[in-house]
């Protein structure tokens, strides 16, 4: 793992500047990973269930309704299931990548010490608390929770039309 190399590994570059500096820049980098991929997350969910609402205003719409074949129903059911599944799909890998960067993070955090008890201060407990696992899963599984209950809702109204 890129964060199990030996301390004579990072050479210094500047005066100045030291593997310490090294271990904060990627704490810095790996906190706004972690950052991005929860809002892709967020964002994803939106712009799925945005979608979805559309197609289920354009199916109970009475302007519309005369539009609706069994060959566009079908095609309107087609395009839900297939936005569902790349909302889900992609909902689960960004998942998979936010966690891996958890894992560099609680990494870093006992390589800067940051969950020993005394590091900082002499009398004084750790600077963070012990990190529960398994505790993070409740977004993934809110927003395919979301996005499924969302198609099932449309798929429903545009077979019942």
């Amino acid at each position: 793992m890129l964060l199990r190399r030996p301390a004579h590994a990072v050479k210094d570059v500047s005066p100045g500047f030291t593997p310490v500096h090294v271990l904060v820049s990627l704490y810095n980098n790996t906190r706004s990973e972690l950052m991005r991929y929860r809002d892709i997350q967020w964002h994803v969910t939106a712009y799925i269930v945005g979608l979805q609402g559309a197609f289920l205003v354009l199916i109970v719409n009475d302007r519309f309704r005369s539009l609706w074949s069994a060959f566009g129903r079908g095609i309107v059911t087609a395009i839900l299931v297939a936005l569902a599944g790349v909302g889900i799909s992609l909902i689960w890998i960004f998942y998979g990548k936010f966690k891996e960067h958890r894992v560099r993070r609680a990494t870093l955090d006992s390589m800067l010490g940051f969950r020993e008890k005394g590091m900082f201060a002499d009398g004084v407990g750790a600077l963070l608390p012990e990190e529960k696992v398994g505790t993070n899963k409740i977004y993934p599984v809110l927003f395919t929770s979301l996005i499924g209950v969302m198609a099932f809702v449309t798929i429903y109204a545009a077979v019942k039309i």
